[in-house]
């Protein structure tokens, strides 16, 4: 057996192209009577894609991901291994204060750091994370810590974090277009 990873997907989307992406979104899952997507369940025709043909599933992949190509300035993911990292720092304070899923979710975070600067860009950025996994509450408070940034290390200002929260695919549609690059990845 292999240890399921930790990962943690994302896209960047301008404010102005979130409103248009989430109304491409919806309407698509409309136009499929969907409630929401899922790449795995979509790839193999399985839950809401069972009495779908295979032929217009890989349709209903491609304009999803058309919608991506057309909205989102930047994607990248991030994946762990649990037992590799917790081998690698054995009784580290680090990996006994982060699991491999908010060392992914600081990774993004570096990422999207790395990506602003290199943009040139000073503008302060809403970060949005899926809110069911079952790590949630330890990343909520690491980033609640960042928030705070109580060391003025300026970590917030690092990651030109201005807000977070977490949600739903339901309530956040957009959500649900990471899960095509974690399938990929």
């Amino acid at each position: 057996t292999h240890p399921l990873p930790s990962q943690l997907a994302a896209y960047i989307f301008e404010m102005r192209q979130v409103a248009k992406a989430e109304d491409e979104w919806r309407s698509l899952l409309a136009e499929w009577r969907l409630p929401a997507f899922r790449m795995s369940s979509c790839a193999h025709g399985t839950g809401d894609f069972a009495s779908i043909s295979k032929q217009d599933r890989v349709s209903i992949a491609t304009r999803f991901m058309g919608i991506i190509a057309r909205r989102a300035s930047h994607g990248f993911s991030v994946t762990l291994i649990e037992n590799d990292y917790l081998s690698a720092f054995p009784e580290s304070e680090f990996s006994k204060s982060l699991s491999a899923y908010t060392l992914c979710a600081h990774s993004c975070l570096l990422l999207v750091a790395q990506w602003a600067k290199s943009r040139e860009l000073t503008a302060p950025i809403r970060y949005c994370f899926e809110s069911g996994h079952a790590r949630k509450g330890e990343l909520d408070g690491y980033l609640d810590r960042i928030a705070r940034d109580p060391s003025g290390s300026g970590w917030a200002r690092h990651f030109h974090l201005e807000t977070y929260k977490f949600s739903t695919k339901a309530a956040d549609p957009i959500l649900q277009a990471a899960d095509i690059l974690a399938w990929q990845c």
